[in-house]
């Protein structure tokens, strides 16, 4: 049995075909796919960034150690780039390919595990970061995207702060946002200036982040957004709250966005404290990160009534 990277288009034909006789898909967001080769192509692997993903052999030769040697392989293949901190998602059916690679379940949903591997693991990860910010009192939550941070987020930090004596805001990390993390980052930092008892911190990968979710095991793609909040949600739960101290989140009504939709759902009805606030209005019309990036297209000026004083400073920088 050989292992090759997949080039040719009736190669990815065939990845494809061997997904789907295991009901997977091919995810859109894959960098490179690795092949299983004897005399047909058997089995694959595939990685996007620091993921490991699209695993399937076909059902013959299912058993004989195919899928532990394209994930060892597809391992090799991301320290040879530099990368050693990796995650998995897996099915129970292939939960001890991964442990016996030595990679470590983070949490496990609905029979899906999420591994992480390499040199970092997620309970020291956090115990760093509370040591770095002297993280040790008892907090209320917030995580937020800010992008940018509008009169709503405000809204619902000082709310936060009036009723808890200690609250930690997490800004999501990750770069997906029109707003990179440093600027919304910095922002919010500069904004928790006017509360004595609000703490800025980063999210990590842990948190709402491509590293925390994977769609190639989902054929309902339907139940999509449920599951990732479910996944996320857990991890909150599980590390997050036990380590950072956590004894209730808040979060903003959402009459928009679907995904963030379902992840209130899921939270509400999880058990753990919840605190769902009405979002702050202008003109009887929602406040929203969205409506300022459009203003933003028009003129600056436009996006005065919406967000505090230090987005609007921040953006003329970010913007000349």
């Amino acid at each position: 049995m050989n292992i090759e990277l997949a080039v040719l288009e009736n190669q990815l034909i065939a990845v494809k075909d061997i997904l789907e006789s295991n009901n997977l898909s091919f995810d859109d967001d894959i960098d490179l796919t690795l092949i299983a080769v004897d005399k047909e192509i058997i089995g694959t692997v595939s990685i996007s960034g620091n993921i490991i993903k699209c695993l399937s052999v076909l059902e013959k030769h299912q058993g004989k150690g195919v899928a532990t040697a394209l994930v060892n392989k597809v391992i090799k293949y991301l320290e040879t780039k530099d990368i050693y901190h990796y995650f998995a998602y897996s099915k129970e059916d292939n939960y001890d390919i991964f442990t016996g690679l030595g990679m470590k379940e983070v949490v496990t949903v609905d029979s899906i595990t999420l591994f992480e591997g390499g040199v970092n693991n997620i309970s020291d990860y956090l115990l760093d970061i509370k040591e770095k910010y002297h993280l040790d009192k008892e907090y209320a939550s917030i995580v937020m995207n800010l992008n940018p941070l509008t009169n709503g987020h405000l809204y619902l930090i000082e709310k936060a702060s009036k009723e808890n004596e200690n609250v930690l805001v997490f800004v999501v990390e990750e770069d997906k946002s029109e707003f990179p993390f440093k600027f919304r980052y910095e922002l919010c930092k500069r904004v928790a200036k006017r509360f004595s008892n609000v703490t800025v911190i980063p999210s990590t990968v842990y948190m709402i982040s491509k590293a925390t979710f994977s769609t190639y095991f989902i054929k309902d793609k339907g139940l999509i957004n449920e599951l990732f909040a479910k996944i996320d949600f857990e991890i909150f739960k599980k590390y997050f709250v036990k380590i950072f101290n956590i004894k209730k989140r808040y979060i903003g009504t959402e009459p928009i966005c679907a995904v963030t939709n379902s992840y209130n759902k899921v939270m509400l009805s999880d058990g753990f404290e919840v605190i769902l606030v009405e979002r702050k209005k202008l003109k009887d019309k929602y406040i929203s990160a969205s409506i300022v990036r459009e203003l933003l297209k028009i003129d600056i000026n436009l996006i005065k009534e919406y967000v505090p004083r230090e987005t609007y400073e921040m953006l003329n920088d970010f913007r000349s």
